[in-house]
């Protein structure tokens, strides 16, 4: 969630400074790098999604040996994120840690954290200067509950309705 605020550029005005004058950035600069967001959002949002089929696909295995996870990888990369990473002989897929490192299935859940994060902000925060009661709201109904509500339900006792990806669609450039 907080990533979104380092997009408006009243926060890169407020954080961002040159490091040896201590200038802030002219507002062309912060034009053009807001203009950037969107450089090549659709691949890497494409990019998320094959990590995450593919994190499912190798957490269906339920027998060693019935699919050769090189080949597994470089055909889904190449069918859904446009991307070929040179055949038989390079495993690529060792660079995928996640896999590994107790997500167990559940990479996918960065593209909806991603989603949930964009229409949050977009509803309660973009565009706005500091709003009390949204901040207030955003802590007792996402952050103070942590894990012990259903996070769905909190998402939408703060958005007032059920969450959209119109948001996220948007932020990648894909209005």
């Amino acid at each position: 969630m907080f990533v979104q605020w380092v997009w408006e550029p009243k926060s890169l005005r407020t954080l961002a400074s040159h490091y040896q004058t201590g200038a802030t950035m002219s507002d062309e600069l912060i034009e053009r790098l807001v203009a950037s967001r969107n450089t090549s959002g659709a691949i890497r949002e494409l990019r998320q999604v094959f990590r995450g089929i593919y994190d499912m696909d190798i957490h269906r295995i339920t027998k060693p040996g019935t699919i050769d996870v090189v080949a597994h990888y470089n055909e889904l990369s190449e069918r859904v994120a446009l991307a070929n990473y040179g055949g038989a002989h390079v495993f690529k897929a060792a660079t995928f840690s996640h896999i590994m490192q107790g997500y167990d299935c559940g990479y996918y859940s960065f593209m909806w954290a991603s989603v949930i994060s964009a229409d949050m902000f977009s509803a309660r925060f973009s565009g706005q200067d500091s709003d009390a009661e949204a901040g207030a709201a955003f802590r007792s109904e996402i952050l103070q509950p942590g894990g012990a509500c259903d996070p769905s339900a909190s998402v939408e006792r703060f958005l007032g309705r059920a969450p959209s990806n119109r948001a996220f669609l948007q932020t990648i450039g894909l209005n």
